[in-house]
């Protein structure tokens, strides 16, 4: 514990020195979601943005197919603009990779909000959207994209990536007309 609140405390005097780093939700901006490393599952993370569309990318700093993606992001930026849509970028990355995230992050403006999963989140992530079953262990294939209605409730698992963008705005615009 004392480990993860000095990793925790590291990283947030790294952010708040760093300008492009804030804490808040203002729009264009790269949030750490509060009490990140204590999350432990996938409704405990969503409670947190009720009421609000959630695009959710599960990627990792080493997964080549999630950092292609990354590319996209300017246009999925650009489409979520002044519209009721949170972005969440889940890591998967190990805890032990905290700063390669952070500056993953950093170097590339990943604007959005931004958890870095424990164990245990991982293995709730892993036991709902797994995508078989691999020496009798639930995989997760990175990257995996869902939607999440202001309900709460997952829409859609399977969501379009950013480079399917008109297809992945029509999902989106969808699940905003959704009540």
């Amino acid at each position: 514990m004392k480990k993860h609140l000095l990793l925790s405390l590291t990283l947030l005097s790294l952010f708040i020195t760093t300008s492009s780093f804030r804490l808040g939700h203002p729009e264009g901006e790269v949030v750490i979601v509060e009490d990140h490393l204590q999350i432990n599952s996938f409704d405990e993370l969503t409670a947190k943005f009720k009421g609000k569309v959630l695009y959710i990318d599960i990627w990792a700093t080493w997964c080549g197919p999630c950092r292609r993606q990354m590319q996209y992001k300017d246009q999925l930026l650009d489409f979520v603009k002044d519209k009721d849509i949170e972005l969440l970028y889940i890591s998967a990355d190990k805890l032990a990779a905290e700063a390669t995230w952070s500056d993953f992050i950093k170097q590339n403006n990943l604007t959005g909000n931004h958890v870095l999963a424990n164990d245990e989140l991982i293995s709730d992530l892993r036991n709902r959207f797994y995508s078989g079953v691999r020496k009798g262990r639930k995989v997760l294939s990175l990257p995996t994209y869902i939607i999440v209605g202001k309900n709460g409730r997952i829409l859609n698992s399977d969501a379009k990536r950013p480079s399917h963008e008109g297809r992945l705005y029509r999902q989106l615009n969808k699940a905003l007309k959704r009540k």
